[in-house]
């Protein structure tokens, strides 16, 4: 059995894949949380060549390893995935892809602890009929249909694993971004299933039409390139744009479909560090040392030429253009590292914001800090169910006058007018991405990732109407701790940062940092140190005052008990010193 390469996990299922094409094999699937096919009864119908040692034996190694058994066969393994798929959608059926509510599903082995995160989780069709959204945990694309404030289910149909974004090119067609499989799932509504797939490089997030050009932009955000899909022809492989930065995702169009934007969610903030002596360290972090800080890709959909936008904030989280002005507007966070020791930093090591420009390099920039309320001097403050933190999603109202921003780590939306000032907040779900408005209506939709539901919001009198629940597979257990890694309103004292504020989505901000306390004593470690393999035995004694380390990855944190390179931090209370 042929599937997408997938190299985070080895252990898939194939009816999260339905109508997959391929580009390479995938290990085959150990259990399939939406059965419908054994692998014998699909084994049977691949021809002999498929069936072949060599066929399985290729099936079995991951695309990304430069295997020299694969490179020398990918045209069979190619073959054999496109096969494989044909086989699967021939004999499942149209309506056996169509699960009801209430069904019974679950994530997948493996990926329950991913922290995939959602880029555009929601659209909705041009005709303003009908609500799409992902259902990342269980692999689906949820159909909703709209009557006025309510939302009723109409189809949950399988997708490829892990889906992050949606966007809707017709009435009836619809591209799902399937982040860990590596692929786009083509939709058609009227049959409510998957009728084509086109594979991706290495964890695609986002896509967005160019209708004067008949391209389709998919960005792959670890392999920093924008593919570009010709719409005429899906069948030609699709051109390539390499990106100068770290993790392109959301990505937005100009109304004319000439202009296409590709955030650089890891851009970096100009800063580096100066004065360290090789690896004996020492040193101080700085701003502006001529660092390329690349934080949109300004895209021609026509000539498929790349420019850059800088200077805006180290974190591009969510991008929408203005409606009347054509500008530009993107969130996300800007961090203040070149700050050193943490009791200088506390409360005040980042800031939220929403900046807008017009075109690409320096100038003309507007930035607006989205929490008015804190002016940086106290760690704590006592409106700080105001602020918003970890902010996912932007989108303008039709008029130009309103712009709605999501809060994850705060669970509310924020708005601000036209000049990207505030003028209210309301809570919503847990966990708030995506958002979306109705045009022609007062009706707007936002996805609350963590909590598993989807927020019906009044874009006139700036309030949520009602939460609609959807089928979220996600186990109780996870659902509890997740928040709690982002939630700025709990962990910290100003309301805007958590965890998640430099461990983005249980990853890293790739700053580095100057986390010490050159007053404090001399500490003792036993275990340590996070820098080595597993953890060392033997107790160590180090100095309070450390030099600039970059911000750790969360991923395979459960191997080492104590927090920080050198693991000088025990639990997270002792974090408190930088948050409260």
């Amino acid at each position: 059995m042929y599937l997408n390469c997938f190299v985070k996990q080895p252990i898939v299922t194939v009816a999260a894949f339905v109508g997959l094409t391929v580009f390479s094999p995938l290990t085959l699937a150990k259990e399939d949380p939406n059965p419908r096919l054994t692998r014998a009864e699909l084994m049977e119908e691949l021809s002999d060549e498929c069936q072949s040692p060599l066929a399985r034996q290729l099936a079995q190694i991951s695309v990304h390893s430069n295997d020299p058994l694969m490179e020398a066969n990918f045209d069979l393994a190619s073959r054999c995935g496109l096969e494989a798929i044909s086989v699967y959608n021939r004999m499942i059926g149209t309506g056996r892809q169509v699960r009801a509510r209430g069904e019974n599903i679950a994530p997948i082995d493996g990926l329950i602890n991913f922290e995939t995160p959602h880029v555009h989780p929601m659209d909705i069709t041009p005709n303003g009929d009908v609500l799409v959204s992902v259902n990342t945990a269980a692999h689906r694309l949820d159909v909703w249909q709209i009557a006025g404030s309510n939302l009723s289910l109409v189809a949950s149909i399988p997708v490829g694993i892990d889906p992050v974004s949606v966007r809707a090119r017709s009435n009836n067609e619809v591209w799902v971004v399937n982040h860990m499989s590596d692929s786009v799932s083509v939709i058609d509504l009227g049959l409510q299933t998957v009728v084509r797939t086109l594979a991706t490089n290495n964890e695609p997030a986002d896509v967005v039409f160019s209708n004067s050009t008949q391209r389709a932009f998919v960005t792959a955000s670890e392999a920093n390139l924008v593919h570009v899909f010709n719409l005429a022809d899906l069948d030609q492989p699709p051109q390539s744009l390499s990106i100068q930065g770290e993790d392109p995702r959301a990505l937005a169009v100009s109304d004319n479909g000439n202009t296409v934007y590709a955030a650089v969610f890891e851009s970096g903030n100009n800063t580096g560090l100066t004065g360290a002596t090789g690896f004996s360290g020492g040193g101080s972090i700085v701003r502006g040392i001529g660092l390329a800080d690349n934080d949109v890709a300004v895209i021609d959909a026509n000539s498929l030429s790349v420019n850059y936008r800088r200077g805006l904030m180290n974190m591009v989280m969510a991008l929408d253009v203005h409606p009347v002005t054509q500008q530009v507007h993107v969130v996300g966070t800007e961090a203040f590292n070149e700050i050193a020791t943490e009791p200088a930093l506390n409360g005040k090591f980042i800031k939220v914001e929403m900046a807008g420009f017009t075109g690409p390099g320096n100038s003309g920039l507007s930035k607006t800090d989205l929490n008015p309320h804190l002016d940086y001097t106290s760690a704590n403050v006592s409106n700080r169910s105001l602020s918003i933190g970890d902010p996912r999603g932007i989108a303008w109202r039709a008029d130009g006058q309103r712009a709605f921003i999501t809060g994850m780590g705060s669970n509310n939306v924020v708005v601000v007018d036209a000049s990207g000032d505030r003028v209210e907040h309301f809570n919503v779900g847990e966990g708030p991405t995506g958002v979306v408005l109705k045009p022609g209506t007062n009706f707007g939709y936002v996805m609350n990732k963590f909590d598993g539901s989807i927020s019906v919001i009044d874009t006139q009198n700036l309030s949520q109407i009602r939460q609609v629940t959807f089928d979220d597979p996600t186990p109780a257990v996870i659902k509890a701790g997740r928040p709690l890694l982002y939630d700025t309103h709990l962990t910290s004292g100003t309301g805007h940062t958590s965890c998640a504020s430099c461990h983005v989505d249980a990853k890293t901000d790739r700053l580095g940092w100057q986390l010490s306390d050159p007053s404090g004593p001399d500490m003792t470690i036993p275990r340590a140190s996070n820098f080595l393999p597993g953890n060392v035995v033997d107790n160590i004694t180090i100095s309070s005052n450390k030099d600039v380390m970059t911000t750790q990855t969360l991923i395979d944190i459960m191997e080492h008990p104590r927090f920080h390179w050198r693991g000088d931090r025990e639990n997270i209370d002792d974090f408190n010193a930088t948050f409260v």
